[in-house]
């Protein structure tokens, strides 16, 4: 068995939680997860039965037999779709829990606006343990998605806006590339591992990455990624980010569910990047608007003065 073990820190606080909602927790099945939104995100594929059927051999699925060549329903298959390719574990040494603001823009919090959360600078593991891999997936593919949803990503709650970032301090006991990025490489270093995993599908133009042909499938998958000034410290950056989110609510930046109508998560995704000398940036993915069929949304499109706001 072959493993691919990571030493990373949380940049913001995370509010993720198990079966106890009053305490917070590193999850392996939310990281899996995690890995499985942005490795389809990074795709930006029209032909979705295809995207389904290698998304099932590498993460898991539950309705189709395929083994890790690909074989089709009714042929001799040995895996079943339903197994992932590997495995993960997540440790930490010590974790520190105290109440943090869901939205810190506020100047005054209610009780239910503070919930438990794993305080920021904590220290965790990511062990993937796997056997063999599909052809399409390698163990240098899992570890560039791993790196991606570094940069791009974050886990448990308020992750569209910041919280439950982290980066990738060691991989495999050394001293890991992205761990300390400066302002000029942040961009070219995610467009590298992008492009590894579309095979070549996005560009960088006037400093901001951009899919160079747009699907227009019916997910939500990266359109555009764009980096925001920095900042000393992550609190000003939280509050930057949760009073934007405020001032630009619309339907169009994602609403809960309520009647008739189901949950739609933000298209504009933004997490945080620790680099050089502590520096805190914003990074803003902005993702594909997938609709249901014949649903439209009320109120005025806000995405690009929230865009606008973030980067500034």
């Amino acid at each position: 068995m072959e493993k691919l073990s990571f030493e990373c820190e949380l940049i913001s606080p995370l509010f993720q939680y198990g079966a106890d909602q009053n305490n917070p927790e590193f999850r392996a099945p939310s990281m899996k997860g995690v890995l499985r939104y942005w490795w389809r995100a990074a795709q930006a594929e029209a032909n979705i039965s295809a995207l389904r059927s290698l998304e099932g051999r590498i993460f898991g699925g539950t309705n189709t037999k395929a083994d890790l060549n690909g074989k089709a329903e009714g042929e001799k298959s040995t895996k079943q779709e339903g197994r992932s390719c590997f495995a993960i574990r997540m440790t930490h040494k010590k974790v520190d829990i105290r109440k943090e603001a869901m939205l810190p823009h506020k100047k005054e919090y209610k009780a239910k606006a503070n919930a438990n959360a794993i305080v920021m600078y904590t220290n965790f593991g990511v062990e993937f343990s796997f056997i063999r891999m599909p052809d399409e997936f390698s163990p240098a593919h899992l570890q560039t998605l791993f790196e991606l949803t570094s940069l791009l990503g974050g886990m448990g709650g308020r992750s569209r806006r910041g919280f439950g970032s982290f980066r990738i301090l060691r991989c495999n006991n050394l001293k890991s590339e992205i761990a300390e990025l400066k302002q000029e490489d942040i961009l070219p270093q995610i467009l590298s591992r992008l492009n590894f995993l579309s095979k070549n599908k996005f560009t960088l133009k006037n400093e901001m990455i951009q899919l160079e042909n747009n699907k227009n499938a019916s997910y939500p998958y990266i359109e555009t990624i764009a980096l925001g000034k920095p900042e000393q410290d992550f609190r000003p950056l939280l509050r930057k980010i949760s009073n934007i989110s405020h001032e630009n609510n619309s339907d169009y930046t994602g609403y809960g569910s309520y009647g008739e109508r189901k949950r739609l998560s933000s298209p504009e995704y933004v997490s945080i990047i620790k680099g050089e000398q502590g520096k805190v940036w914003p990074i803003n993915t902005s993702l594909h608007l997938a609709l249901e069929p014949g649903f439209t949304l009320r109120r005025n499109d806000t995405r690009k003065a929230f865009r606008e706001a973030i980067l500034s």
